[in-house]
This record gives C-alpha cells, sequence and structure tokens, in this order.
C-alpha cells in the first residue's frame, strides 16, 4: 500500500479505464450471443464490474 498521491491517482486511473474496456469488451461478445467465461478473476468480480455503468476516468 502507498500513500503516493502520484501512484494513487495513476492506478485508480488504469482501474477505472480497465473497468470501461472489459464493460466495452463484454457488451461485443453479448451482441454476437456469446458468454465469456472469465479465466483470471472470479466470476463474481467480472460480473460486479460488467454490470456497472461506464465510469469517466480522470476527470
Amino acid at each position: 500500500m502507498t500513500d503516493e498521491t502520484d501512484i494513487l491517482t495513476v492506478y485508480t486511473s488504469l482501474l477505472c479505464g480497465s473497468g470501461n474496456h472489459l464493460r466495452a469488451f463484454n457488451e461485443q461478445l453479448l451482441a454476437q450471443g456469446v458468454t465469456y467465461v472469465p479465466q483470471v478473476i472470479s466470476q463474481a468480480e467480472w460480473d460486479a464490474i460488467a454490470s456497472t455503468p461506464r465510469e469517466t476516468c480522470g476527470g
């Protein structure tokens, strides 16, 4: 854990962007009738991210 503001800001922005990319990826798969089964994170984590609205990152 860190309390360095710059590191926390970058990490938060990357996490936000990653969630948006996951949601966009999932939306495209669902539009093609494909249900993705996560390989690295749990299904619960995937569902929690995929079910939330797109975020505005860093601004």
